[in-house]
């Protein structure tokens, strides 16, 4: 079996699995006899939403997202208190 990613502005956008015979062409295959367009890139593990590197032609997880600043006043937990009876 051979795993193909989809390129959409370097970001995986689909992944599939295809036979061994398509796999020299498995680009074509998943555009063309599939139906599915796109440009397509073999790979040896991918995920959806993972990041392509033209340059050195690897593929990694997107930076995690900044998180937003937080306001001190909430970042102190609620004090503890016994349940009443």
């Amino acid at each position: 079996m051979a795993l193909f990613a989809q390129l959409n502005n370097n970001t995986i956008s689909n992944v599939l699995v295809i036979p061994d015979v398509e796999g020299a062409h498995g680009d074509a295959f998943c555009a063309v006899t599939l139906g599915l367009g796109g440009i397509w890139i073999p790979c040896e593990s991918a995920a959806v939403g993972d990041i392509y590197d033209p340059e050195t032609g690897e593929i990694h997880p997107p930076e995690p997202p900044e998180l937003a600043p937080t306001d001190p006043a909430l970042s102190d937990p609620l004090p503890l208190t016994e349940p009443s009876t």
